[in-house]
């Protein structure tokens, strides 16, 4: 009588090991729902080693093309008052030459209006390619920085991404 009393006990315990299929199914869903959570955070995460890496290469063109600018605008800067510096010397030397009464010196006078004159046309064409150059530099500032601007509007909204609650799949 001792068998038979243990036999039905046993398999009352080997039914309790075996999960339900109710618990294997919601285990199942548990297993995905961690999967896509994980797969989720890869994808965000690599979006934002991206996004990362293309703001700090966009800022460091930023800052070289600003420097290429000010460089730029500087050298015109420079070339604009030699340009006035030049000018007011032919006025100068004009000056000199219609005053002058001797022909020797009103030569000489004649010769340098002409070498002032010709230092003035190379300002003059010097100042347009520095201004073609300073327009160019301004054009790519202002394009690598629309870049940057959308750069950190996709960092935005990975960053809103991560701040939501985890959606339930």
């Amino acid at each position: 009588m001792l068998v038979l009393t243990l036999t039905p006990a046993l398999s009352a315990q080997r039914s309790t090991d075996q999960p339900e299929p109710a618990a294997l199914q919601t285990l199942l869903q548990e297993v995905q729902l961690l999967r896509n959570a994980i797969e989720r955070a890869v994808l965000v995460n690599s979006r934002m080693q991206l996004s990362l890496l293309r703001l700090n290469v966009e800022q460091q063109r930023v800052a070289d093309l600003s420097a290429l600018l000010r460089g730029v605008q500087s050298e015109l800067a420079t070339v604009t008052a030699e340009d006035l510096l030049q000018k007011q010397l032919v006025a100068e030397f004009r000056q000199s030459r219609n005053r002058a009464t001797d022909p020797e010196r009103q030569g000489r006078l004649d010769y340098q209006i002409l070498v002032a004159e010709r230092e003035l046309e190379a300002l003059r064409i010097r100042e347009q390619r520095l201004r073609v150059q300073e327009n160019d530099a301004i054009i790519a500032v202002q394009a690598s920085e629309a870049r940057l601007s959308e750069l950190n509007g996709r960092l935005d909204q990975i960053d809103q991404l991560l701040s939501e609650p985890p959606r339930r799949y």
